[in-house]
């Protein structure tokens, strides 16, 4: 375990705090979640039998992150890792740590039925807002109400846009109601020499070669809007967790698009319309599964959301996915049929990233925060260079926004 000679001025700053809410936030290489895992290890000493749930949206941010800093930082006579049931063992506090990832069905489930005394969540910037909400938060007391001290959030992120449910959340103070100063260590990060680790040359090379609004993410640690993006503006709505059904009850009509991966993701949008606006209001994102497989998984989706999982529809795809088309349309006893949808204008791609931005500027289309694929491609998309006339799909190509963008072609009215 580091020694407090080691320590870095952010991690003195996360073990010197009382609130029961800290959120590290900032600049790459920070090591924020190894501040996070010192302060929960000196917490669940203090408060034996503690429960905490540890979560991340991804496996690999669980393994890579958390697990791999724990393995250094706590001796291995200290704790029993059980695998299978996913959760550490402390032998001396009695403790125990649950560990979970959004990404996997049946981890949220689990997570579902769990009461816990506090969490810590890796890289808040993925997590769906969703997920915080309903598999988190509502597992311990928080809103006001007075917290017990053995009641710890421990947050650390990375910066992205000011929009973000998590800038909006915890940083921003739009929340002071739910969250006052009180309760709250805000603790911001800067990358430098002194607090990450990197060199300063490294920092400086950074500094020549990465874009500013980059630099400002990645090292100054500001939360900014990313310069030269094609999709610079757009609207969420909150997931209707608690009235899936009725708020799908209330569309006019529905409309699906698709994005079939054989070298990339397979990316499936779901669109209601109502009172002239299109909710992007579910996502289907996932690599090597074959068209059967994701057939299965729309209607699984469709019936939670309250439809007939054999409900008549149009699902649009990629104009060169003859053969997907054809197999997808040969399997029987379903109701969504494929179409190859067309191309528009003489540049098709341009065409469809025009059409959609000047709908999200007027909010005629919104996206749930549960479709985090598609808020990311907002996010990451950019023009090459200064222009605005061709999209840098060597460097983000944004196949749920495609398959978002093949069927709103064809069917906006």
């Amino acid at each position: 375990m580091l020694q407090p000679s080691e320590l870095k001025p952010q991690q003195i700053a996360c073990l010197a705090a009382k609130t029961p809410i800290i959120i590290q936030h900032g600049g790459v290489g920070t090591v924020k979640t190894t501040g996070n895992l010192l302060r929960l290890w000196l917490h669940i000493n203090q408060f034996p039998n503690s429960v905490f749930l540890i979560f991340a949206q991804t496996y690999d941010q669980l393994e890579r992150v958390f697990m791999l800093e724990w393995e250094r930082q706590i001796p291995d006579y200290e704790y029993k890792h059980i695998k299978n049931e996913k959760k550490i063992l402390l032998h001396k506090s009695g403790s125990v740590l649950f560990l979970h990832y959004a990404e996997h069905t049946n981890s949220v489930k689990i997570m579902r039925g769990m009461t816990i005394s506090g969490y810590m969540m890796i890289q808040a910037e993925s997590i769906t807002e969703e997920i915080f909400y309903h598999e988190a938060n509502q597992r311990i007391r928080l809103f006001g109400k007075e917290p017990r001290p053995e009641y710890l959030r421990l947050i650390d992120a990375n910066p992205g846009n000011p929009g973000h449910w998590v800038h909006d959340f915890f940083i921003n103070k739009q929340c002071a109601r739910y969250l006052p100063d009180s309760e709250v260590t805000r603790i911001k990060i800067r990358t430098t020499a002194e607090t990450s680790v990197y060199s300063e040359a490294t920092i400086e090379g950074w500094r020549r070669d990465m874009p500013a609004w980059l630099f400002e993410r990645m090292v100054n640690g500001n939360w900014t809007h990313a310069e030269g993006r094609v999709w610079d503006t757009y609207t969420t709505f909150p997931h209707p967790a608690n009235d899936m059904k009725g708020f799908a009850a209330s569309f006019d009509r529905l409309i699906f698009g698709c994005d079939y991966g054989q070298d990339h993701p397979t990316a499936i949008i779901f669109v209601g319309f109502k009172a002239g606006i299109y909710y992007i209001f579910d996502e289907y994102v996932a690599r090597d599964k074959s068209v059967r497989s994701c057939l299965a998984e729309v209607e699984k989706r469709l019936e939670s959301w309250g439809f007939d999982p054999k409900m008549r529809g149009r699902l649009w795809v990629d104009p060169s996915a003859k053969g997907f088309c054809k197999e997808w349309n040969d399997i029987p006893g379903h109701g969504l049929y494929a179409y190859q949808s067309t191309h528009k204008g003489t540049d098709p791609v341009l065409n469809r990233a025009i059409r959609i931005g000047e709908r999200l500027r007027t909010q005629q289309v919104i996206i749930s925060t549960l479709c985090h694929t598609i808020i990311q491609d907002c996010e990451r998309t950019i023009w090459v260079g200064n222009g605005k006339d061709k999209i840098d799909k060597d460097t983000y190509d944004p196949h749920a926004m495609d398959a978002f963008g093949y069927c709103f072609t064809q069917e906006v009215r």
